[in-house]
This record gives structure tokens, sequence and C-alpha cells, in this order.
């Protein structure tokens, strides 16, 4: 209740702002496209916290897991790995390499893990390379024809 409580609260503070972002002449889309989407979605996701039915809260093992520690090594090592080898590798190929493994960690079946994260990646690209035109390395796909 009270995340999603916070969860509307940042959102409708992003839609604020982004009404409040002078448009830019040049550019086909304004500074405001994207906080307004996150915003968006922060209302719904929020609004689908404050009405979700909760379940009894199971107490906290008296010592850490040894899975938990390896997902939490999973979940730093693969993103700063990527991070470390962006321009080598790029984006494209390099998102679904980090993105499939934690999803698969955290109980997917590998191969509609591997699945999601292209879905994932295809999407981001679309969204930041395709439609903010926002350049980002391509490692060994740079020489291939763009999608726009």
């Amino acid at each position: 209740m009270i995340a999603g409580a916070a969860a509307v609260l940042v959102g409708a503070g992003l839609i604020g702002v982004a009404m409040q972002a002078r448009p830019v002449p040049p550019l086909p889309i304004g500074p405001g496209v994207l906080p307004a989407v996150v915003g968006l979605g922060l209302l719904g996701v929020g609004a689908a916290l404050m009405v979700a039915r909760r379940e009894p809260h199971d107490p906290a093992p008296s010592r850490p897991d040894r899975t938990g520690l390896t997902g939490l090594a999973l979940a730093i090592a693969l993103p700063l790995a990527l991070a470390a080898t962006l321009e080598t590798v790029g984006v494209a190929l390099g998102l679904p390499l980090v993105l499939a493994p934690l999803l698969a960690w955290h109980g997917m079946p590998p191969g509609r893990a591997m699945l999601l994260a292209v879905a994932m990646t295809g999407a981001l690209l679309a969204l930041l390379g395709g439609l903010l035109r926002v350049p980002l390395p391509l490692g060994p796909l740079a020489g291939v024809p763009p999608w726009t």
C-alpha cells in the first residue's frame, strides 16, 4: 500500500515535470516525453500495488541464504561486466547476455528467459535508438544498416 502510494506520487511528479518541459524546435519529440511515459507507468504500477491483495509475510531467515548471495553477486557482476565491455560487445549483443541469466536465476525457464531478454533489448533499442535517436554503442553490429 505504501509502495503503491509512493509510486503514484512519484509518477504524478514526473508527469508534472514533463508538462513543464519546453519543446525544442528542431526535434520531433520534446524532452518531456520520457518523464511523461515513466510517470504514466509509475501511476499504473502504483495503482496496481495499492489494490493488490497482500499475502501473509513469512519471517526472515536467521542467516543469509547461499543462493541469495549468488543472486546478489550475479546482479552486481553481470551489469558491471557489460559496462566494462559495452564499447566492444555493444548493447544489442551484451544486454541479452546480462538479462537472460538474471531472469533464469529468478525462476524463468532458460528458453523463455532468452526470448524475453532479446525482446526487451529490441524494445529498448527501438525506443532509444529509433524513437529518441540516442546513439548507442553497437559493437560488432556497427556496420549493419540501421532500422530507421
